[in-house]
């Protein structure tokens, strides 16, 4: 959901992105982690989907899956986007936050390794994932995951734009470190 709200608390919009439910399966369950003001005046809101259906596939995705969604200034989807990212067994892929650059948006996040040992909490090991976007279409400019292979996880929290251009990037690894990325 996303829900905008004036100066004064009051309630301007709210509204929910439902991804199709497949009648014989789970029902979708979509969230958002992060929401940032376009420069057109919109909104971008990363996060995440479980139990995603294609509108075609004869079962559902039976694990979390990566999804943005891109409105215009009422919250009005001009379009949305879904990766659901293939490991041996299913896990946990969602997106922690965005920024906008010059030619598009860059979503950033955790991707299951889906394999090696499972933690306390029952999962395996996170790769950090970083998305570029086109801003008209949210076609995908390109997808890369950084990872220690199955051994320890690695995430990325949060991004901003710096004066340069360039994105600067937080999260957390167990063995490496991030830097500055040129996009």
């Amino acid at each position: 959901i996303i829900m905008k709200v004036d100066n004064s608390g009051n309630l301007v919009f709210a509204r929910r992105y439902q991804l199709p439910n497949f009648s014989a399966g789970k029902t979708s369950n979509e969230f958002f982690n992060s929401v940032i003001e376009t420069s057109d005046g919109g909104f971008l809101a990363v996060g995440g989907v479980d139990y995603f259906w294609d509108g075609i596939s004869a079962t559902t995705v039976d694990t979390t899956s990566l999804f943005v969604v891109k409105t215009n200034s009422l919250g009005v989807m001009q379009w949305n986007k879904v990766w659901t990212i293939n490991v041996t067994n299913p896990d946990e892929h969602y997106l922690n936050d965005c920024a906008e650059v010059s030619d598009g948006y860059i979503l950033v996040g955790e991707s299951s390794e889906g394999s090696g040992t499972l933690n306390s909490n029952g999962d395996y090991p996170s790769n950090a994932i970083i998305i570029k976007v086109d801003k008209a279409t949210g076609a995908t400019t390109y997808i890369n995951r950084f990872g220690a292979g199955n051994t320890t996880s690695q995430g990325i929290s949060g991004i901003i734009t710096l004066s340069s251009g360039n994105v600067l990037l937080g999260g957390y690894d167990d063995i490496h470190a991030f830097a500055e990325v040129r996009h």
